[in-house]
């Protein structure tokens, strides 16, 4: 080395560092910026120095030979050319010590690799390109040297070397080698069979996978022709849902009309628990003094795990659908208690007539309907009763009067909004009980005036004199729409669009029926009509109600000074004044076929004499009642009254007419 250093005195040996002022390093510090410079020392020997020396020393030489011959020909260049020259020079430049830099790094790479999985051995430089000491901190070891990308992309002790002295080599006996084949061999087909399980458990979950995927997409589908809308869930896009609710249903309903469309473990459709075990329904009851005259019957709610997924579906719209119907009807129960409407229980209770002096149904005993919401587990088999037909009838208005109410909400959204002010548009409730109300009111009393003119029917008939009526509906019949609707839908008109807006409208009008009768062969025509009742139902307010309304047309029946057509509010007012304009009907037949007699518009009794101090004056009366028709004749100043009467419980059958009984009077 002393003699390299005096050939060339300007090579700096890195074992000679440059002079400082500080005391000299020790060995240990030489020794480890040998390390740092030359790599191990295995590598380093005498001749490779010298070797490295000479190479240099000729590598100068060569320099300045080449510099001695640019010097000699930069004049027969021009400058232009020598700056394109440089230009490419100096590329080729960066090009080899970037191809340099980075074979540099991957032998760094690899040397850090080797040494990664021996944590003694002393490190290489490191890596320059690395960057602050921040991530020096975290690293350990040869992992300090090596570059961010094998760091993370390469396993630990991925590779590793061992020493071996010069020139000795590694053999193993036959039997040894034979027991390594074996063990080799073993451990490839322990391997290989592991590995073909592992496939065919992979295939088998894929199979089991595919099922399941087509089973459910089947269900899908099958939902899907049904005729039920698939959507996602808002909050969930990668999950399908079914809309089974009602886009204009009010409140909280409108959003609980979405359920998720989850896969089961084999496949199949799970909908939310909360949507099938909780089915409720509808219930009406027809009440009559306290007894259950008639129900409505419940849809059947088989909702149970093994049910098809349709019918959950469609179990879980009914039961959204009736709830917001009974809210519905429970909200318009609250502005109807004026009405006598009430609601206790959880029931909603509805008068349809009560036993009351001023009530114009006239009816001695309490009906009512009763509406409630029911669960599966509240249902009970009822015995099926007279009402039935009628309770079943109430439930299906009620569930058309709420389908039309989301009509006309839908209607209404479709029109120019109002202006914007700060008044707060509260929306009307709809009118559910109102109908129900008006039509059980009408059909009530229309029935109590038939059962009471058939009695005075009966009564007459004992009498031998006839008493016939007549009811007109003047009101839109949904009988005749319904069977016009069939003919049009048997002939293939297409009548969908509207037919449902009619058929509500003709639930919706005012009710109104005229009972006109009259006495005789040509009975409750024009020409001998004694008295017609008219009877107005109107099913929303402010006119909430029914009107009975009597109209006399003769002149001669009626009291002087009355009006022909007049308003009553209690039935036994009415049939009082009908049952009075029947007999004085009688009394102006009697007198206008004997002369003498006199009576008084709207009067039941006629008088005769009395003109001279001999002529005693005689007096005929004509009255009837529920249970009897009565005819006297009396003089005026006797006690003696001769009387006649004809009673629908007699046993047996009088063989005197009224005619007869009124010839054998002598009235002439």
């Amino acid at each position: 080395m002393t003699q390299s250093e005096t050939q060339s005195p300007s090579f700096p040996l890195s074992l000679r560092p440059w002079p400082t002022n500080e005391t000299e390093e020790s060995l240990k510090v030489v020794i480890s910026r040998v390390f740092e410079s030359r790599g191990h020392f295995k590598d380093i020997s005498e001749q490779s120095l010298l070797d490295e020396i000479q190479a240099e020393q000729a590598s100068k030489s060569q320099t300045r030979s080449d510099l001695d011959h640019v010097d000699e020909s930069k004049d027969e260049l021009d400058p232009k050319a020598r700056l394109e020259k440089i230009y490419a020079t100096k590329a080729e430049m960066w090009q080899s010590l970037s191809q340099a830099h980075q074979e540099v790094l991957m032998v760094q790479d690899l040397v850090s690799l080797l040494l990664r999985k021996e944590t003694d051995l002393p490190l290489p430089p490191s890596n320059p390109m690395l960057p602050g000491p921040e991530k020096d901190k975290k690293k350990k070891g040869a992992e300090k040297s090596m570059t961010e990308y094998v760091l993370n992309n390469t396993p630990l002790r991925a590779l590793g070397f061992k020493e071996a002295s010069p020139g000795t080599e590694l053999l193993a006996s036959d039997g040894k080698r034979e027991d390594e084949e074996a063990i080799s061999q073993g451990h490839r087909m322990k391997g290989l069979c592991k590995s073909a399980d592992n496939l065919l458990a992979a295939a088998r979950r894929l199979k089991k996978e595919v099922e399941k995927e087509t089973n459910y997409w089947n269900q899908i589908l099958t939902i899907r022709e049904t005729g039920w809308s698939i959507t996602r869930l808002p909050k969930e896009q990668h999950n399908l849902a079914v809309r089974f609710g009602f886009s204009e249903a009010a409140g909280n309903f409108k959003h609980r009309g979405l359920a998720a469309l989850r896969a089961g473990e084999s496949g199949n459709i799970v909908l939310d628990e909360t949507l099938t075990s909780a089915t409720k329904s509808i219930r009406v009851c027809i009440v009559e003094n306290g007894k259950v005259v008639g129900s409505s019957r419940l849809p059947l709610m088989d909702a149970g795990p093994g049910a098809p997924i349709q019918d959950l579906i469609r179990s879980a719209r009914d039961t959204l659908f009736d709830e917001e119907l009974f809210q519905e009807l429970t909200r318009e129960s609250r502005l109807l208690l004026p009405h006598k409407v009430t609601m206790h229980g959880g029931k909603i209770h509805i008068p349809v007539y009560q036993s009351a002096a001023h009530d114009w149904t006239g009816s001695t005993s309490t009906r009512e309907v009763v509406l409630d919401l029911i669960g599966d587990d509240e249902t009970s088999t009822m015995d099926r009763g007279p009402g039935d037909t009628e309770a079943q009838g109430i439930a299906l208005a009620l569930r058309v009067l709420l389908s039309y109410t989301h009509r006309q909400r839908l209607h209404s959204r479709t029109q120019v909004p109002l202006p914007i002010d700060d008044r707060r548009h509260k929306e009307p409730t709809p009118p559910l009980i109102r109908v129900l109300m008006g039509y059980l009111q009408h059909k009530t009393g229309l029935d109590n005036i038939r059962s009471l003119l058939q009695r005075r029917m009966l009564l007459l008939k004992q009498g031998g004199l006839s008493l016939n009526f007549t009811a007109k509906s003047t009101s839109p019949n949904i009988s005749t729409w319904l069977s016009q609707y069939r003919e049009s839908d048997a002939v293939g008109h297409n009548i969908q669009a509207s037919c449902f807006e009619s058929f509500v409208s003709l639930l919706c009008a005012p009710l109104e029926t005229t009972i006109t009768f009259g006495m005789g062969d040509e009975a409750a025509t024009s020409g001998s009509e004694i008295a017609s009742i008219r009877l107005q139902s109107h099913l929303s307010t402010p006119l909430l109600g029914t009107n009975v309304a009597l109209r006399l047309p003769d002149p001669h029946i009626r009291r002087e000074g009355t009006p022909d057509t007049d308003s009553y509010d209690s039935l036994d007012d009415l049939m009082t004044t009908v049952t009075h304009a029947i007999c004085s009907h009688l009394v102006q037949t009697i007198t206008s076929k004997h002369d003498g007699w006199n009576t008084s518009p709207g009067g039941n009794e006629a008088t005769k004499g009395g003109s001279g101090p001999n002529d005693q004056q005689k007096r005929l009366v004509v009255s009837m009642d529920d249970k009897s028709l009565n005819i006297a004749l009396s003089k005026v100043g006797e006690n003696n009254v001769w009387r006649h009467s004809w009673t629908t419980d007699q046993d047996i059958p009088d063989n005197k007419t009224f005619a007869d009984v009124v010839a054998d009077l002598s009235l002439s």
